[in-house]
């Protein structure tokens, strides 16, 4: 973990997004309290945090609209975010911090490394992808994060009966997901094919401004078997 950029392929562009200076001022005041310093060594994601209690992980939050709403909704669960970008760690430490919400916890950078390397097995009762960068041009294909490996790190990071949650407004991506996981014989899908939109998730900006562009939003979920 100690060098992001010894990765030749990444899933995210090192130096996109910019930040404002309340996110900046957010990282500087509220980090030591609600941001995990990455580290190569297994851990629980229980001992992060004052409740012992089902956690979730959400994988690239962005700016943190369904990570923020599912946590304050739901006080006796936990919920860890992983974002590579500064603004959208900034974002979230101050909704943390004016929402008074005690139970989320922040980690900065990869989440393909940190999710193989740094969480002890059977770690998450859900995991959520939801719009990871599509790169839609087909010689970009091999950045998604969504490959064989990263989906078998997923089923060694969920309780048995734990569920991945994933959504994106990409055709050729929805397509390349759903065979990437229904061809992992530890997950099962939860419906046919593509599953209905989670009637609990909010909202987010992007999957607002995707529906306004009347591109089609495919949802899948997945549980862990034996």
């Amino acid at each position: 973990m100690e060098d992001l950029n010894s990765f030749k392929i990444r899933s995210f562009v090192v130096g996109r997004g910019r930040i404002t200076a309340s996110q900046l001022k957010a990282i500087e005041r509220f980090s030591d309290e609600w941001l995990i310093k990455v580290q190569k060594k297994k851990i629980s994601p229980k001992k992060l945090f004052y409740k012992n209690a089902p956690t979730t992980l959400e994988i690239g939050f962005g700016m943190g609209d369904v990570l923020i709403d599912s946590a304050f909704k739901n006080p006796n669960s936990n919920f860890l975010g992983i974002e590579v970008y500064k603004s959208g760690i900034g974002k979230v430490l101050g909704k943390i911090n004016s929402l008074g919400i005690k139970n989320i916890r922040l980690m900065q950078g990869d989440a393909v490394e940190i999710c193989e390397e740094m969480f002890e097995k059977n770690s998450f009762a859900n995991i959520n992808l939801l719009f990871p960068d599509p790169w839609p041009k087909k010689r970009h294909h091999k950045r998604r994060i969504i490959k064989k490996d990263f989906v078998n790190t997923v089923v060694e990071n969920l309780v048995l009966f734990g569920c991945f949650f994933c959504a994106t407004d990409n055709t050729s991506y929805a397509e390349q997901i759903l065979s990437a996981l229904t061809n992992c014989s530890r997950l099962k899908n939860l419906s046919t094919a593509f599953s209905k939109r989670p009637h609990d998730r909010i909202l987010s900006k992007f999957e607002k401004k995707a529906i306004e562009s009347k591109r089609e939003i495919f949802n899948l979920s997945f549980m862990k078997i034996m």
